[in-house]
């Protein structure tokens, strides 16, 4: 079975440019309102997937392009690393790259190297973004505008520790992340990772 697979990061992105000759494809799998941060096999359609991979009904996955995959450099390798465990090869439609050689049952050698290259890239952007929304704050900061929570107000570590991104980063913290690592792939600053540790261990 030849699989399309896309992802939007918002419910009204358009999913058009992903969708450029659908009718070659037997199944599109489809990923909506999904940040490119949340790793591939933790989004909803994941279990369709890892299911179609076990009873070896994919013969191929495509997709437009990495970045669909995910914006996190290990988190990318470590899906193409499962597709190859299946022998299933991943095409990246707008590089035209192929990530599993079926003749010689082994992984592209050169696409592996461009994908490693176009991860970093990836990451990397998604690197500069938050540090323009961090430097957006700052500047709002200085200019007296108030954020976050209004002074005196506290939180409890019980309703913190709830909250979507602590539990997130708590699973990631009890699999041996790095700090930095985290922050990446849940899209936040290393204080609030160090802030959810913290907490965690003396909750």
């Amino acid at each position: 079975m030849k699989v399309l697979y896309t992802r939007v990061s918002t419910n009204n992105q358009s999913i058009d440019r992903q969708l450029e000759n659908e009718k070659n494809y037997d199944l599109i799998i489809r990923d909506m309102g999904i940040s490119g941060s949340v790793p591939f096999w933790e989004r909803p359609k994941a279990g369709k997937i890892k299911e179609l991979l076990k009873n070896d009904e994919i013969t191929e996955l495509h997709t437009h392009s990495i970045d669909r995959l995910g914006r996190n450099l290990r988190d990318i390798l470590n899906t193409i690393e499962y597709f190859h465990n299946h022998q299933v090869p991943i095409t990246i439609i707008s590089q035209g790259l192929t990530t599993y050689d079926r003749s010689r049952r082994e992984m592209n050698p050169t696409t592996k190297l461009i994908l490693q290259i176009m991860g970093s890239v990836a990451e990397m952007e998604r690197s500069l973004t938050i540090d323009r929304i961090r430097h957006s704050l700052s500047v709002k900061k200085m200019n007296g505008q108030l954020l976050g929570r209004k002074k005196g107000s506290t939180e409890r570590p019980e309703a913190f520790l709830k909250k979507e991104k602590s539990v997130r980063i708590s699973k990631y913290l009890s699999k041996g992340y790095s700090i930095r690592e985290i922050a990446s792939i849940v899209g936040c600053g290393t204080q609030l990772v160090q802030k959810v540790s913290k907490m965690s261990k003396s909750y």
